[in-house]
């Protein structure tokens, strides 16, 4: 695949209030993130390389969080560190209590600007964490309204 080609696909740039456009992209998009793993390449390497497109929500020297390019609710956050690792354990003890620390607050700040009611706070770790980049520690940050079609079952 070309690099042109996979950075159409990956492409984050669409605005957030443009969902369903954003939603259509995706469901066109013929590479998972599975398949772009397997090629050695790291996606979120990528984005934070500046080599596939995001709509960045906050960055710092640390963390870059974005929106998903295939969200299951309108507030739907990608949270990493700029760090590469290959499980989460793997992140050092301070970089994870500032990581989940700061998912928490853009999670409080996103749900207070969309005027949602709550949120979710979701790190997949793995493939039988259903992780779709399993090499990569990252936070899913969902701001909810009650009764939104999002179903998360946590028995």
């Amino acid at each position: 695949m070309d690099d042109e080609y996979k950075a159409k696909c990956l492409k984050t740039e669409i605005d957030e209030t443009e969902y369903e456009e954003n939603q259509r992209v995706a469901d066109e998009c013929p590479v998972s993130c599975i398949e772009v793993v397997e090629k050695k390449d790291c996606v979120f390497c990528d984005i934070v390389n500046g080599d596939i497109p995001c709509t960045k929500y906050y960055e710092d020297d640390n963390f870059l969080a974005f929106f998903d390019i295939k969200p299951i609710c309108e507030g739907h956050l990608i949270l990493i560190s700029k760090n590469h690792y290959d499980n989460v354990q793997d992140m050092p003890e301070d970089e994870f209590r500032d990581f989940m620390v700061l998912g928490r607050e853009l999670a409080v700040k996103l749900m207070e600007e969309k005027e949602m009611e709550g949120y979710n706070l979701l790190v997949n770790q793995g493939e039988a964490g259903e992780s779709l980049v399993c090499h990569r520690p990252h936070l899913h940050i969902l701001v909810r309204k009650k009764g939104d079609s999002v179903k998360l079952d946590p028995r």
